[in-house]
C-alpha cells in the first residue's frame, strides 16, 4: 500500500512538472485585433448591470458588441440578461 501511495506521487510530481514545463513553452494568446484562421459563427454575451453606471452603458456594450462581430464577420449575437435569460438574438449578415 505504502509503495503505490509513493509511486502515485512520484507519477503526480512528474506529471505537474511536465505540464508546468510545457506552459512555458506555449506561444502566448494573439492579439484579438489579428486576423484569425478560424472565426466563430455564434458568439453569446452576458450582460450584468452594474448600479453606477446605468442602462446607457449596456445599450452602449451592446452597440460595441454587434460592431466589433460584424467587422470580424461573425454571424450571431446572442445577449444573455444577469439571470441567464435570453434578452435577445440578433442574427445578421455580413456580407
Amino acid at each position: 500500500m505504502m509503495f503505490a501511495l509513493c509511486l502515485l506521487r512520484t507519477f503526480h510530481f512528474i506529471y505537474g512538472f511536465l505540464l508546468f514545463v510545457s506552459s512555458l513553452c506555449r506561444h502566448p494568446s494573439p492579439p484579438i485585433s489579428q486576423k484569425r484562421r478560424r472565426i466563430p459563427k455564434h458568439i453569446a454575451l452576458v450582460l450584468v448591470p452594474h448600479i453606477d453606471l446605468g442602462s446607457e452603458c449596456l445599450v452602449q456594450s451592446v452597440i460595441n458588441a454587434v460592431a466589433w462581430c460584424r467587422s470580424v464577420e461573425i454571424e450571431k449575437l446572442t445577449i444573455y440578461d444577469e439571470h441567464g435569460a435570453s434578452a435577445a438574438s440578433l442574427p445578421f449578415s455580413c456580407t
